[in-house]
């Protein structure tokens, strides 16, 4: 059929009959040189970012790779999506809603929204600092100090404050600029790439059967709708700047209220209806017309707000001392109101949701549990009466190790507790530290950091004048004494993860080793050449003490090679823990804010070592892009956190990194398609990440020929271990049993590979014949004088002499006639 094979056959390659073993490699981008070990394979599809290759045919068999590693990492360029981490996180949030969600229709929808606007208040976050940067301490401060200003009076004009503003607006306009030529010309050059077997729509959870998930004809075809998202997010964007330059500008120099308001009624409309817009999970005809007015009615509010900023006279009542921007301070205050109601709107939904006739009890149960324990830990940091460090520490830590622990669904292999709010959490957190981390050093770099108030607020702490010529620079004192809690805190968390970690891998090594001795001893069976030359790692009985010796320390490092595979599992418990304490803390500095009146202290030291950790942060996100940039070795090592993160379609962040799989899902549902039109009976042998490509490719009814015939091996896969755990709604044991079992999407025969020391990939855990585990090492014998059986963990696979051996023996089953009905 020529609509499924028109992207991808560049190449006619001489014969297609057959059985076709089509290899898929997992994360770090392998080559298909290594792929298929050949120095010079033939690419007979796709282009050099991601293509497909052949090599000799092996076994009675063809072979071919797809090579889609480039998707990630091929560029230089795509080393800088690093900087859009917290938008990638949660995009990725908002697809690790447990299963049962997607059974409520209509709460199910009220979460996707909450997500949604969960990533719309991350946008506004980012833009209100990317602001308050270069409005505050470079235009407005900096600027109206001839000895601070490093560039001549007409570029910043140091008695019009409000034109100072108004140009260091320009700062997000450009970044809001930036974000939205990316979003477009990725969804142009990823997004395009249709499905095999289009279809209507995308999810739609109100469809008679049931959430559809993987199963969705247009999944991986969303790109209307994101480019809807993407001019909400705009729009929202540029409302946000234009209600800051107004009020600001008329925080210098006021303005009658009959001007004021409607400047900023206008940007607060754009904004509340772009919260409503995010509700629809598709595009409708209207759609994209209601997006268009709202950025054309934002760039209308940017206008005026750029009208009455000119409009104001020279001066400033205000310039005696240093002070913070007037107004400043109260419009941040409201913008991040708005930004956490977004986030804790997450949480409500998701307990709404769990909240069923028959499971009221327990819900409640665990509703009243958490909410006991933000009170216990609010309250305890109140009535202490102190800042100590120490004391919220512990307490936070002991509060999150309880609730963690209480909610913990134990032994069913999924994310403890309300993923996306946790991991939303997680990129807010990470968003406002390194944000506030530029915005200490953009103010280090222009002067002296002084403690000050907006001037109608208080004024400054710290009246000591600054050594030297330097400038003052004046900075909001919440914003120096909350710089411990958002590097301290995760810091000292982390500490205790890894010290915790630590101690159960180094008790591992004694208690595991029992394990290793019974695991081995069966299969350690002398059956070589000269046998005398052989030694056995595990062989009981008397040894010599040479042996002893040479072979005592192995039996621990499997045992504690497989406790490390258990470790990644646990990394929930970290992040609830950082999501919890985070929580803690925020109710608290709220309250303190409204009862004392002052934000908490803490001692010089410590916000003096926080604030330089902070401040390192972008010196190492700029050695990293480094590296990324000039070695593909290391863009590939970075590029394996985008193997996972940007796995998934920009349904809820459009401004995120672009979905590869947006391209890799179609290029190999229409290779197969191509195959089985040629007379060919595809094998598809993945590794790692490359099985969930395979997964979701094979997951679609409508993507794949009527009565095709497909093997699949998966090998190190995260299917169970990583996807399922995080992304039950996807991946789970209805589509694991389809796949192997139907109905809908069987597969011929499907063989899954694991071994127990793989930190990444596990079992699927599908009843019958589908798990089969490898022993690793693959032996415990060695020759005398070679190195001791080393633990292959994730990377061994492709070297498995067994491994080899399955497959071909698979595929001379898929070779042999079908037996007739």
């Amino acid at each position: 059929m020529s609509q499924h094979t028109s992207h991808v056959t560049g190449h006619h390659p001489d014969d297609l009959s057959g059985v076709t073993e089509l290899r898929l490699h997992g994360v770090g981008g392998t080559s298909p040189a290594s792929l298929l070990g050949d120095l010079a394979p033939t690419q007979v599809a796709g282009d050099r970012i991601a293509g497909f290759y052949r090599t000799a045919d092996r076994d009675g068999r063809h072979v071919e790779a797809y090579s889609w590693g480039g998707l990630t990492s091929g560029s230089s360029w795509r080393v800088l999506w690093l900087v859009l981490l917290p938008f990638a996180l949660a995009n990725m949030a908002a697809h690790m809603f447990p299963p049962w969600l997607a059974d409520r229709p209509v709460r199910f929808r009220l979460f996707r929204w909450a997500a949604r606007l969960a990533s719309f208040g991350l946008t506004l976050n980012l833009v209100l600092l990317a602001a308050a940067v270069p409005i505050d301490y470079v235009a407005y401060q900096c600027g109206g100090v001839p000895s601070c200003a490093r560039w001549p009076a007409w570029v910043l004009p140091p008695d019009l404050p409000a034109v100072r503003i108004l140009l260091g607006a320009l700062a997000p306009l450009l970044l809001i600029g930036v974000l939205y030529l990316l979003a477009h010309t990725t969804q142009n050059r990823y997004d395009q790439i249709k499905p095999a077997a289009p279809g209507p729509g995308k999810e739609r959870p109100e469809q008679a059967n049931g959430f559809p998930g993987l199963r969705d004809p247009a999944f991986w075809n969303g790109v209307q709708h994101t480019r809807a998202l993407t001019r909400l997010h705009v729009a929202g964007s540029l409302a946000l700047v234009a209600a800051l330059v107004a009020w600001t500008a008329n925080g210098v120099r006021p303005v009658e209220v009959a001007w004021l308001w409607p400047l900023l009624a206008v940007p607060a409309a754009v904004v509340a209806l772009c919260a409503i817009e995010l509700r629809a999970d598709t595009v409708g005809k209207r759609d994209p017309w209601r997006s268009w007015a709202l950025l054309g009615l934002a760039g209308a509010a940017m206008a005026g707000a750029a009208v009455l900023a000119v409009s104001r006279p020279a001066g400033d009542p205000l310039e005696a001392g240093p002070h913070e921007l007037p107004g400043l301070q109260v419009f941040m205050d409201a913008v991040y109101g708005v930004v956490f109601l977004t986030l804790f709107l997450v949480p409500v939904t998701l307990v709404a949701g769990a909240w069923t006739r028959e499971n009221w009890p327990g819900a409640a149960r665990r509703t009243v549990l958490v909410g006991a324990a933000f009170a216990v830990g609010v309250a305890v940091l109140a009535r202490w009466g102190t800042d100590s460090l120490w004391i919220w520490i512990g307490t936070g830590l002991g509060i999150a190790v309880g609730v963690a622990g209480a909610l913990s669904e134990g032994g069913d292999g999924r994310f403890r507790w309300a993923a996306p709010f946790v991991v939303l959490g997680v990129a807010m957190a990470v968003l406002n530290t390194f944000m506030l981390a530029m915005l200490l050093i953009v103010a280090e770099w222009l002067g002296t950091l002084r403690p000050c108030h907006d001037p109608r607020l208080g004024g400054c702490l710290d009246v000591a004048t600054p050594p030297g010529n330097e400038t003052p620079i004046a900075v909001f004192p919440l914003i120096r004494n909350i710089t411990p809690y958002l590097v301290a805190v995760p810091l000292l968390l982390v500490a205790c993860f890894v010290l915790y970690q630590l101690v159960r891998l180094l008790i591992s090594g004694w208690t595991g080793r029992q394990a290793v001795f019974d695991y081995f001893c069966p299969r350690d069976v002398a059956g070589e050449a000269h046998p005398e030359w052989w030694v056995s790692t595990v062989e009981r009985g008397p040894v010599p003490e040479w042996q002893r010796r040479l072979v005592r320390k192995w039996p621990g490092r499997v045992a504690r090679a497989r406790r490390l595979a258990q470790a990644p599992r646990d990394l929930d418990l970290l992040l609830t823990a950082v999501a919890v304490v985070g929580g803690v803390l925020f109710v608290w500095i709220q309250w303190r804010l409204r009862t004392s009146g002052g934000p908490p202290t803490n001692p010089n030291w410590l916000i003096t070592a926080c604030s330089g950790a902070a401040m390192l942060l972008p010196a190492l996100l700029l050695v990293l892009l480094r590296l990324g940039w000039k070695d593909e070795r290391h863009r590939r090592s970075i590029g394996v956190l985008w193997d996972v993160a940007t796995f998934w379609p920009r349904h809820s962040h459009p401004l995120a990194p672009p979905s590869y799989a947006e391209r890799a899902v179609p290029e190999l549902q229409r290779r197969l398609w191509w195959l089985h039109d040629n007379g060919g009976t595809p094998l598809l042998a993945a590794h790692s990440q490359g099985s969930i490509i395979a997964v979701a490719a094979l997951a679609q009814a409508d993507a794949r020929p009527v009565g095709d015939r497909v093997a699949l091996v998966t090998f190190g896969s995260p299917l169970r271990t990583l996807y399922a755990w995080g992304f039950p709604a996807y991946f789970g044991d209805g589509l694991f049993r389809r796949l192997a079992y139907g109905p809908g999407i069987k597969v011929a025969y499907w063989r899954n590979f694991w071994c127990d020391t793989d930190y990444i990939g596990g079992p699927v855990k599908v009843s019958g014949t589908v798990d089969e585990q490898l022993p690793d090492p693959p032996t415990s014998r060695f020759l005398y004088g070679q190195p001791l059986p080393r633990v292959g963990a994730h990377t061994g696979f492709w070297a498995d002499e067994e491994l080899r051996r399955q497959v071909s023996a698979l595929a001379a089953q898929l070779a042999a006639p079908t037996p007739g009905p």
